[in-house]
């Protein structure tokens, strides 16, 4: 996750979103900004993750997608 303040950027954590033969890559988030929908190109699905304020959790929820989603 990460803060911008003005130009600053800082880390400010992490989310472990599977294994790395998931291959995540491309993150989506939702007009309203509750949610992200993120690729995951080796899992055939798209996962999907809850945004609360500065908290990013991973629902768990799964969506099957064709092969290799990608963007």
């Amino acid at each position: 996750m990460l803060s911008i303040d003005g130009k600053t950027v800082k880390i400010t954590g992490s989310l472990e979103l599977g294994k790395a033969a998931d291959s995540v890559s491309a993150v989506a988030i939702t007009p309203d900004g509750k949610r992200a929908l993120v690729a995951k190109a080796g899992a055939n699905e798209i996962g999907v993750l809850a945004i609360d304020g500065d908290k990013v959790t991973d629902t768990k929820q799964n969506l099957p997608t064709g092969l290799y989603p990608y963007d």
